[in-house]
């Protein structure tokens, strides 16, 4: 789903439609609520200060916006008590929330997933929903009130019990210089171009073709099952409704996640090849293929893919030969191919097992090299790249290039309370590739958010 994606390594002899409305049913066992249920702290004047609590996530199905306390997740409540109105004029801080947990019994269910949410006294949340058995969540200088820490149920079969602490963590400035200033640059952004004030959509997709139209898609939400999709043809100044009209549906289906990609050649009608999918409820991906500039779609309702997908991204070589790959529930990563520009795919073939956060499918755009699939991905603290040189056979095969290593915490070492950076987890890596083949990675850290590339 949008801001979402992720994970599972959960062998489960259930249903899949089970999985997805388990713990939503009547009669559910009462939840138990964190113990304790909070903590108050005085920030110490350097040092650290760390609270444990424990409690149990009831079963059942959600996203990092849907944490309800009693349905599907549990709350403990972290109190900073008031700070001196000078603390941070020579002080910095972090204050890093973690739960961890144990696979739950029976021995058929090998990973439950849960994910962490915080709200702070003021300002938006923040939230870690990778893979694995921990979560983490860190937030600099964080100001004095009570933050609501929520454990909640992604996607889990039994209640779970986990095991939660927090740790305030307090240093005085040492005075060192901070980082030198950037070099002056005439790259600049041009003024913000609202591209449609009624549909408002989250995570958009956006591609370029080769005539230099601009195409943005994004989802409106699985109650609704609708994206919205718009062009420019005026290098983003104004932007028009695509799809069918009035409304501007491309497909039946979708409104989870929403991707398109364009053609690298034009088709016998004179244009780049415009493919789109779109995320339905987390059970499949509608798909649509224009092949007159956005024009007029033909869609199609379902992919063939599995159920219980998620987070899906295209790439598209030579005319109309588009890659789709999604995470798949529980075992991982996988991969499809289209020949008819995005219409219709064939059968997914396994491409990662570990993944935490799958980031966008490249293809190589060198000439001889269409077989080159690229796909940038996080597990635990590593950024990876999945790579295929065969990827248009039957049977495709990836090996895996670790790019970037951080700080474990799956399973995390007793020891590492103080392994607060290195986790490049903060929503998806990103990958490019310029004229002479090289490739880009680019990642946000947890915690510091700074911007990384390799």
């Amino acid at each position: 789903m949008a801001g979402s994606s992720r994970t599972f390594r959960r062998v489960t002899l259930l249903p899949s439609t089970l999985l997805l409305t388990v713990g939503l049913l009547p009669g559910a066992a009462p939840v138990i609520a964190a113990e304790p249920a909070g903590d108050t702290v005085t920030a110490p004047s350097s040092g650290s200060v760390t609270r444990d609590y424990t409690g149990t996530v009831p079963a059942g199905t959600g996203g990092t916006a849907e944490c309800v306390e009693g349905v599907n997740a549990d709350l403990y409540t972290f109190t900073i008590a008031p700070l001196p109105a000078s603390f941070y004029a020579t002080r910095t801080a972090t204050v890093r929330f973690r739960i961890r947990w144990a696979p739950t019994e029976p021995s058929t269910i090998e990973v439950q997933d849960l994910l962490l949410r915080v709200f702070p006294p003021s300002g938006p949340s923040a939230e870690s929903d990778g893979s694995g058995t921990s979560e983490v969540v860190i937030l600099t200088n964080p100001v004095a009130g009570a933050y609501q820490v929520y454990a909640c149920s992604f996607l889990a079969v039994l209640p779970q019990f986990y095991q939660g602490d927090v740790t305030l963590e307090v240093a005085l400035n040492t005075g060192t210089a901070g980082n030198p200033p950037s070099t002056p640059s005439t790259i600049r952004f041009g003024p913000i171009t609202t591209v449609d004030p009624q549909r408002d959509v989250a995570e958009p997709s956006m591609r370029v073709d080769g005539d230099g139209n601009e195409y943005i898609c994004g989802p409106f939400g699985s109650s609704r099952a609708a994206e919205y999709a718009q062009k420019s043809e005026d290098k983003g100044d104004t932007f028009r409704i695509l799809g069918t009209q009035p409304e501007g549906r491309i497909a039946p289906g979708g409104g989870g996640d929403c991707e398109i990609s364009v053609g690298r050649e034009k088709n016998p009608q004179g244009y780049y090849t415009l493919s789109y999918t779109g995320l339905a409820a987390l059970v499949n991906f509608s798909t649509g293929r224009s092949e007159d500039a956005g024009r007029s779609f033909l869609g199609n309702a379902v992919s063939e893919s599995p159920v219980a997908v998620d987070r899906q991204w295209m790439d598209t070589v030579g005319e109309k030969e588009v890659y789709l790959t999604y995470k798949q529930v529980p075992t991982g990563s996988f991969v499809q191919r289209s020949t008819d520009g995005g219409l219709t795919y064939g059968p997914g073939a396994l491409a990662i097992r570990e993944i935490s956060r799958s980031g966008n499918i490249l293809v190589d755009n060198r000439p001889g090299r269409e077989d080159d699939v690229y796909i940038v991905h996080a597990f635990n603290q590593d950024i990876r790249i999945a790579r295929s040189t065969d990827a248009d056979a039957l049977s495709p095969s990836y090996d895996i290039i670790v790019i970037k290593t951080g700080c474990p915490t799956s399973p995390p070492p007793p020891d590492d309370r103080n392994c607060t950076s290195g986790r490049p987890d903060t929503l998806f890596p990103s990958l490019a590739q310029d004229a002479a083949g090289t490739l880009y990675a680019a990642w946000v850290e947890a915690g510091t958010y700074n911007v990384y590339y390799a």
